[in-house]
């Protein structure tokens, strides 16, 4: 039967033989061999894989078969056993498994192929075929139940696309104290205290914006996953965003230690933060010492179209009507 022939030369493919006897070829010769094995595995596996597509009707059954059976043959775990196994039944229309019994490795090949199917089906993916077909998914990071589940995590890999270097590092931080705290636990302590010194460095506004709520969630599932009394968080930041999301009485200014007046946290306008929490002005140097400029050539007399451009271009209303009233006061229009 042709599934015979295709069969016969994967197997031939898969099972080469090792050692014996090697003959003595010319590089001639020798080159005009391998082009010709080349050649005939090449167009065994293109028969191979159009007879299966053809026989389960679907590329992603087909890639899950194509998946394990790799799987098997990589490790050398019998993986000409099994792939004659699968083959036979997939072109016997016996597939998936229904009366007959396999070899136990065979048998476990047909489970987690019905298992990568099943769990690629309950998952919005991205399949592409070919030489270096592949299959994504995405998962929650914060559930790796639906693996379980399918008993397929060691024929996936679980990785992180399209992230950027800060949150790659956000990522190695938050593993770093999951590990640590279930570690702890394991050693049955039930008290943690977890010191963080810039967390958030070189992240983007929006993800420091997005740090303590994140770190927060996760300590809170690490403290009732590992039955934990309590974990205790001091965190040493420049970032007035981090501050936003804190109350004022958890806040001490390292420089500001006898200070009677609580800096603004919670919830504050930034520019209320800048200027009491982290004694910082609200306006760039280089805006500010431009502004200024402008003011003191106004009061000379003089002012330029350099100084109208820096005029027209202050955003901020209150500013821009305060330098303008000056500018007008003093003559410089």
């Amino acid at each position: 039967m042709f599934k015979d022939s295709i069969a016969t030369e994967l197997l031939d493919f898969l099972t080469v033989t090792k050692g014996g006897v090697i003959e003595e070829l010319t590089s001639r010769e020798l080159s005009q061999k391998e082009n010709t094995e080349k050649k005939l595995i090449e167009s065994a596996a293109a028969r191979f894989y159009h007879a299966l597509m053809d026989v389960v009707g679907s590329e992603l059954e087909g890639f899950c078969i194509f998946a394990v059976l790799g799987r098997y043959v990589d490790n050398g775990i019998k993986g000409a056993e099994v792939t004659k196994t699968v083959v036979d039944h997939v072109f016997s229309h016996r597939y998936p498994l229904l009366d007959y019994v396999p070899s136990r490795v065979a048998s476990k090949a047909f489970d987690e192929i019905e298992n990568l199917i099943r769990f690629a089906k309950s998952h919005t993916h991205v399949l592409k075929m070919g030489i270096r077909g592949f299959i994504e998914a995405e998962l929650d990071p914060y559930d790796s139940e639906p693996l379980k589940t399918w008993r397929v995590e060691h024929l996936l890999e679980v990785g992180f696309q399209n992230m950027s270097s800060g949150q790659l590092a956000i990522l190695a931080q938050l593993s770093l104290i999951s590990d640590a705290i279930k570690t702890f636990s394991e050693r049955d302590v039930k008290k943690v205290l977890l010191l963080v010194d810039e967390g958030d460095a070189f992240l983007h506004l929006e993800w420091q914006r997005m740090y303590i709520g994140h770190l927060n969630r996760m300590l809170a599932r690490l403290k009732r996953e590992h039955a934990m009394e309590s974990i205790q968080l001091i965190l040493a930041t420049h970032s007035p965003l981090l501050a936003t999301d804190v109350p004022k009485e958890f806040i001490c200014r390292m420089e500001g230690k006898g200070d009677e007046i609580a800096p603004s946290a919670f919830a504050a306008p930034l520019h209320e933060l800048l200027s009491q929490s982290f004694g910082a002005k609200t306006v760039g140097d280089f805006a500010s010492k431009k502004i200024n400029e402008v003011v003191i050539n106004s009061k000379q007399g003089r002012v330029s179209a350099i100084d109208e451009f820096v005029i027209s271009s202050i955003d901020n209303p209150i500013i821009k009507a305060e330098v303008l009233r000056r500018v007008r006061g003093e003559g410089g229009y």
